[in-house]
């Protein structure tokens, strides 16, 4: 595999992750109030989405961390995003 095609799956391998770990925080409306009282209640929809929340966290740091490249594309993804949603977001949380 040349260097280009390493960084290429890299990046993929980062942003496939990010996505699914923005998805899991957008079904838990990033644990908002009412997600907690739902949880709270025992709501089963809300325990399952907290339960993918926990493990595509877990997930992310994972990968966000395996190499010094893997922080990089975490960093650039980012920056890509509107400050708004970055803040929302908190990739950079992620990293160690």
């Amino acid at each position: 595999m040349s260097s280009t095609e390493e960084e290429e799956a890299i990046e993929l391998e980062v942003r496939r992750t990010l996505t699914a770990y923005k998805l899991a925080l957008i079904n838990t409306n990033y644990r908002n109030w009412n997600h907690r009282l739902m949880l709270w209640l025992g709501d089963d929809e809300a325990v399952k989405f907290e339960a993918a929340l926990v493990e595509l966290e877990a997930i992310a740091r994972k990968v966000a961390n395996t190499s010094e490249a893997h922080k990089r594309y975490v960093r650039i993804v980012s920056s890509q995003q509107p400050s708004f949603v970055r803040d929302r977001d908190q990739f950079l949380a992620l990293l160690a």
